[in-house]
């Protein structure tokens, strides 16, 4: 049974505010400097030779690497989307959904009119944010030296560079967090919109309404509070809006390209995903990970393959031992990339997946 407890007072939640504040200010900076060393001295210590840039230049190195070093793999598609747009539909462009590049645009003439920088301020000021309410929510489930562990672990983890450069994955999770906390304080229209966005700017945020579910069902149970029905009005009202990102994005390459699909088509053709039972993704990734040293002698299949075995061990051990909501939505951001995989990598996309939704 849920129980319903009563908000702290304003005074114990200006105090819980600045610690949050405190220690995810701390931890983000220390390994933001910790990165910032690495990208000078990184480059001179892995081979890179006939590495290019999006403008066809040789991979940065020292100073010039501390900016420039992020714009590699899919950042150089949102810095394209900043730059031109979604332009023409067949591009692999249309795969990458509009919100991170819509909210970097708009940032963009504040810092000079660089697409780099403002897709680079984007991503740090939405991890940094989602540090707090990642600190704020374990706080309010557990404790303080709960809270404080979940920030610093997720900070130092394998994943927690994709939060720093210029993709998706630091304001996807901010707006998991968002819509967490608030669908725990049934506080359903923020829920909602979280949802929305997040699902504009990844297609896994959809799945966002299946914890949202589980928390209005558990509210509708609890007793005392705001009427049952007002309760499955509004929660109600805050799962409909969740899909409402993704499906304005495919109504817009409808209206555009008269195929509300492409963006789903550019993943499977341009890409290479494919459907496949989670297992048979598994499977493929230890054989990929067992047998990939000549392909990849950095090791980086076998990382995903490490990465992808410790979630799943963590995924189970959930079970039962936090909210249904939580554990429902860690398997989901498991199960989602285990299904659509990239053969030839088919682990790829667990680990940055599953690690940044689900701290």
């Amino acid at each position: 049974m849920v129980v319903a407890t009563a908000p702290a007072p304003p005074a114990t939640r200006r105090v819980e505010l600045v610690e949050a504040l405190r220690y995810a200010g701390l931890v983000f900076l220390c390994v933001r400097a910790g990165l910032a060393l690495l990208s000078v001295l990184g480059p001179g210590l892995v081979p890179s030779e006939g590495v290019l840039d999006r403008f066809g230049d040789p991979t940065p190195t020292g100073w010039a690497a501390l900016l420039r070093g992020w714009e590699r793999k899919d950042a150089t598609f949102y810095l394209s989307i900043i730059d031109a747009g979604y332009a023409p539909p067949e591009d692999p462009p249309s795969a990458f959904f509009p919100v991170y590049p819509l909210l970097a645009r708009l940032v963009r003439p504040l810092v000079g009119g660089s697409s780099l920088i403002a897709a680079l301020v984007v991503s740090h000021a939405a991890f940094f944010a989602a540090l707090v309410v990642l600190h704020r929510l374990t706080a309010a489930e557990f404790d303080r030296d709960t809270a404080r562990r979940a920030v610093l672990y997720l900070a130092v983890s394998p994943v927690a560079l994709f939060f720093f450069a210029a993709y998706t994955e630091s304001l996807f999770l901010l707006l998991a967090l968002v819509a967490f906390r608030a669908a725990r304080r049934q506080r359903w229209l923020v829920a909602g919109l979280a949802g929305a966005l997040a699902s504009g700017t990844r297609s896994a945020g959809v799945l966002l309404a299946v914890p949202i579910a589980l928390e209005l069902l558990a509210a509708m149970r609890a007793p005392g509070g705001t009427s049952r029905w007002r309760t499955a009005l509004a929660g109600i009202g805050a799962l409909a809006l969740v899909p409402a990102g993704l499906l304005a994005y495919l109504a817009y390459w409808g209206v555009r390209a008269g195929d509300p699909t492409l963006p789903l088509d550019v993943q499977r053709e341009s890409w290479g995903h494919q459907p496949l039972w989670p297992w048979e993704t598994l499977a493929a990734g230890v054989r990929q990970g067992t047998e990939g040293l000549a392909q990849f002698p950095s090791g980086y299949l076998q990382l995903n393959l490490a990465l992808t075995a410790a979630g799943l061990v963590l995924a189970v051990w959930l079970i039962g031992r936090v909210r249904a909501s939580y554990w429902t939505w860690t398997w989901a951001s498991l199960l989602l990339p285990l299904s659509t995989p990239i053969p030839s990598e088919a682990l790829a996309s667990v680990p940055a997946t599953c690690w940044c939704c689900s701290p």
